[in-house]
């Protein structure tokens, strides 16, 4: 039960951040016909009533830019546009704690990779 709670949370939370992106609510019904389900499928999810099979995940994951292992709370990180929080927190981490020295080196291979074209 706890599991299934845990999908629902994060099911609902990313709903509103992803309608919040957009400017406005993102309807349950839009979602589920985004993934191939009834509304009522997705409110169900969302209250932690059912749990959505692999398809149904992998579906959800990808509609919502995020791991499968987000959704089902294996992990906190995210991923594709979601993840860019925590990539900056850990390079902040990773930053804080060199010398001066390992950070000008940092800078310029972050400056030549940027620079780099890789098309």
């Amino acid at each position: 039960m706890d599991q299934q709670l845990s999908i629902g949370r994060r099911l609902q939370k990313l709903r509103t951040e992803k309608g919040a992106a957009l400017g406005h609510a993102l309807p349950q019904a839009v979602v589920a016909d985004a993934v191939g389900i009834a509304r009522s499928t997705l409110a169900a999810y969302e209250k932690g009533h059912y749990l959505p099979g692999r398809e149904t995940l992998t579906a959800l994951a990808n509609y919502y830019d995020v791991s499968i292992d987000f959704l089902s709370g294996q992990t906190v990180k995210v991923s594709g546009t979601s993840s860019t929080a925590a990539d900056e927190a850990e390079w902040t981490d990773l930053w804080r704690n060199m010398s001066e020295f390992q950070r000008r080196r940092a800078l310029a291979v972050l400056k030549a990779v940027n620079d780099a074209d890789v098309s």
